[in-house]
């Protein structure tokens, strides 16, 4: 019998949200409890093994109707594991590829005035990499001075959206 709980229940649950989505959450899980208590409640007087193996289908059909909200939570979880680990592993790529083409990545965050640099950034300053901490007046003041006005003027074009790229 728990086989035949687990096919119901399973599918039940495959349809993805389908009963939340149409009635919402709150009253899938009222319907849930109420089909599962009254399952319950008929296993308890069944008066044949016919109506208990029905009653018990029921029974699966409350569990998957109460347990829905938790399958796709479950499902939410997952599919955040999933792209984590694709960002993480996207992110080594580029590290990598940024290590072996020597090259080094700068990036402002305007909100905040701080930039994120990668130890090669660093490096083609002449700097140690674990105490490296760029921010734009850190940036503008290692300008040459015949490059000062020029450099700044389209610094704040770009951040102004007057241009498209610092170049």
């Amino acid at each position: 019998m728990p086989e035949q709980r687990a096919v119901v229940a399973g599918a039940i649950l495959g349809g993805h949200g389908q009963p939340g989505d149409g009635v919402g959450q709150r009253r899938v899980f009222l319907a849930g409890l109420a089909v599962f208590g009254s399952a319950s409640v008929l296993c308890g007087v069944a008066p044949t093994l016919v109506v208990l193996v029905a009653a018990r289908c029921l029974q699966a059909v409350g569990a998957a109707l109460l347990l829905w909200r938790h399958d796709q939570q479950m499902r939410g979880y997952r599919r955040q594991a999933e792209l984590a680990a694709a960002l993480s592993s996207s992110e080594e790529r580029l590290r990598l590829a940024l290590a072996s083409a020597r090259q080094g990545l700068w990036d402002l965050d305007v909100a905040s005035d701080q930039a994120v640099t990668s130890p090669e950034c660093a490096c083609m300053l002449g700097l140690e990499p674990g105490r490296f901490h760029e921010s734009t007046p850190a940036w503008a003041a290692r300008l040459h001075p015949d490059d000062f006005d020029r450099c700044t003027a389209l610094f704040a074009d770009v951040l102004n959206g007057k241009v498209p790229a610092y170049s």
